[in-house]
Parts: C-alpha cells; sequence; structure tokens
C-alpha cells in the first residue's frame, strides 16, 4: 500500500522540508570569500619573500603556522628516523642561537 500525504501538508525545498544541503567538502560563502582576501594580502605584501622575513624575525609565531600547516599525524618510514632527529636537533640549535626556545 502507497503511503498517503496528510492533508494541508507539502514536500519540496522550501515546504517545510529541509533542501540538501551544500555538498561535502565545499567551502561555505564567507570561508571562501576570507581565504581569497588573506591570499591577496599575503601577495601584496611579498609572497614567500614575506614569510621568510617573518620566520627571521618571529620565528616562534612562524613556526607555530607551520605546525597548523603539517598533518596532524605524519607517518615516517623508520630508515628516516635518525635523519628527522637530526634535523629536529638541528631546528632546535637554530632557534636557540636566534634567542628562541624550542
Amino acid at each position: 500500500m502507497a503511503a498517503k500525504k496528510k492533508p494541508g501538508k507539502t514536500t519540496g525545498i522550501g515546504k517545510g522540508t529541509p533542501g540538501p544541503g551544500r555538498p561535502k567538502g565545499v567551502p561555505n560563502k564567507v570561508t571562501r570569500d576570507m581565504r581569497e582576501m588573506v591570499w591577496q594580502a599575503f601577495e601584496q605584501k611579498g609572497g614567500v619573500d614575506y614569510l621568510v622575513d617573518h620566520a627571521d624575525q618571529n620565528p616562534r609565531a612562524f613556526m607555530a603556522l607551520l605546525q597548523k600547516m603539517l598533518p596532524q599525524a605524519l607517518e615516517v618510514d623508520p630508515a628516516d628516523g635518525a635523519r628527522v632527529a637530526e634535523r629536529m636537533r638541528e631546528a632546535r640549535a637554530r632557534m636557540r642561537e636566534s634567542g628562541e626556545s624550542g
């Protein structure tokens, strides 16, 4: 038996039932627009050269930015582990030399 519609109830988008919404992975307009504005400001400030200057002047803030850009979990081949550890020691030493703690 087919389901009966209740009298007075209509179906469809804008008629009491929600639509499908934004597809997964598509940013909303505000997020999209903000990202575009930040990108434009970055380009106006000098792009990569600006980031290099920022890293030199404020390594702590730059490293915080870098941390946000890296994936939460890095998969490292055990054979590369010693090399990664050495790079970390070198980075800490450079930060100490520049007056930052690490």
